[in-house]
């Protein structure tokens, strides 16, 4: 059985549809429209200074390099765990600016694991394709 997405009530099967019950939607008229979010990712939570220094680490890489280039490289997600190292020992060791950039090294730290974020992804969803292709 459903159960209503705004109170976890039981639905009755006519409803069927995994929406909200009846008393939901009466208590929610008068404050407009409704729009179904549970289980979504919030991106609101991610702190506007992370994305900013994620920015800025990108467009000096896009700079110094070309945009992008760092999805080329070879050997990138051994190279990159060893600059994300390079750059938390730094910063473990008191260090906070780095010499090159300019910029704080936990804002490399954060573009490094980004870096090994996508390649990471990259490789799993690799593996579920063709997991899935030979099935």
């Amino acid at each position: 059985m459903d159960t209503c997405r705004s109170c976890s009530a039981p639905l009755p099967d006519r409803y069927n549809l995994g929406l909200i019950c009846s008393a939901c939607v009466d208590s929610l008229r008068p404050t407009g429209g409704l729009k179904y979010d549970a289980g979504k990712l919030r991106f609101s939570l991610i702190p506007p200074e992370a994305t900013t220094a994620l920015a800025e680490i990108l467009t000096f890489g896009a700079r110094k390099y070309a945009p992008n280039s760092w999805q080329t490289v070879p050997n990138a997600p051994e190279r990159y765990l060893d600059a994300l190292m390079r750059h938390l020992e730094a910063y473990r060791s008191g260090d906070l600016i780095d010499s090159e950039s300019g910029h704080p090294h936990i804002y490399h730290l954060l573009c490094n694991a980004a870096f090994l974020t996508y390649f990471t992804a990259k490789d799993l969803n690799a593996r579920t394709t063709t997991t899935n292709s030979k099935q």
